[in-house]
Parts: structure tokens; C-alpha cells; sequence
């Protein structure tokens, strides 16, 4: 895929859809902010409501990013019909296997999923650079393809590079813990 940028194997959901082109408009624009868990402990430990109140508002706040996840979830598989497993990742592009064969040279708009819960999704343009036959899934998924981003927000490109540090750094250490 790159020189210039780590590639770590994984096994992550992703979903596609077909563009005209490079500068097709994205559908997936992100979903909203939520709080990050830095503010939810800022906000539980300035605050003076009773315990019992905050450890029930913390419950439905996590409640309610499961609901929102699904919901998301649902519109995203109507939006973006094709399904795949990214196998590869890294900040310049990912490969990918699923049951639909795309054409190098044609271009989609992939979503990552990074993180299941709270839901984590990466969205970018990307160029078919290379297609074939599924190699790690046979049987789940009929192609493989390699994708480069060709237009990814560098916010979202950023939270790739960290998860692919982040994969990495669990690998040193399992392959250290096999050592011992």
C-alpha cells in the first residue's frame, strides 16, 4: 500500500458505496460530537449532585450511545449497501474484502469502523488500485481490493494513524508476552 505510512492487519467492518469519481460529494458526514469521556469525568467529579443521581445520569448517557449506535447503524446499511472486512489499514489507504468486485480505477466512498461502541466511523473518497480474489476470507467474501483515500478529512486520518500506533503497540507486546 504505502512506504511512507505503517500498514497493520485487522479485522474491522467497513461499508461502500460506488462514486461517479474522485470528486463525487461524500454522503457520510460524521455523526455529532459526543462527549468524551475526559469531559463525562470532568462533569461527575466538579459536580454537587447527590452520587446516586450522577451514577443513574452516566447509565442513561451509555444507554442512549447504544441506541444512537444502532440507529446510525441501520441508516448506514441502507446508505452504503456494500459490506466488507478492512483487513489492512493504514493513513493512506486500506484493503478490503467483500462479495462485490470493484474495477481498479473506480472510486467509492468507504466508511471505517474504528470502534464498535461508541460507534467510531471514519469516512473517505477512495481509488479501486488494485482487485482480486479474497485471500483471508474465501468463503465470507468473493474480492479482494486495495483502496487509496483520495479524500479523507485530516481529523479522520489522524484517528487511523493513531489506531494503527495503537493496533501495533498491542502486537509488540503480545509477540514480547510470547517471548517470556
Amino acid at each position: 500500500m504505502s512506504d511512507s505510512y505503517l500498514t497493520v492487519p485487522t479485522l474491522i467492518r467497513g461499508r461502500l458505496r460506488k462514486t461517479s469519481g474522485p470528486d463525487a460529494p461524500r454522503i457520510y458526514r460524521g455523526a455529532l460530537p459526543s462527549p468524551t469521556a475526559a469531559m463525562r469525568e470532568e462533569l461527575l467529579a466538579t459536580s454537587r449532585q447527590p452520587e446516586l443521581l450522577l451514577r443513574f445520569l452516566a447509565e442513561m448517557d451509555r444507554k442512549l450511545d447504544a441506541a444512537l449506535t444502532l440507529l446510525q447503524s441501520e441508516a448506514l446499511t441502507r446508505e452504503f449497501p456494500e459490506e466488507g472486512h478492512i483487513v489492512a489499514i493504514s493513513g493512506q489507504g486500506l484493503s478490503l474484502e467483500s462479495k462485490v468486485e470493484l474495477r481498479p480505477g473506480s472510486h467509492v466512498e468507504a466508511l471505517i469502523m474504528l470502534e464498535e461502541y461508541p460507534l467510531r466511523i471514519i469516512s473517505a473518497l477512495c481509488r479501486v488500485e488494485r482487485s482480486g480474489r479474497a485471500a483471508l476470507l474465501p468463503g465470507m467474501h468473493d474480492y479482494a481490493c486495495d483502496l487509496r483515500y483520495t479524500t479523507i478529512a485530516e481529523e479522520d486520518r489522524d484517528a487511523v494513524i493513531r489506531f494503527v500506533f495503537s493496533e501495533e503497540r498491542k502486537r509488540i507486546r503480545q509477540r514480547k508476552g510470547e517471548r517470556l
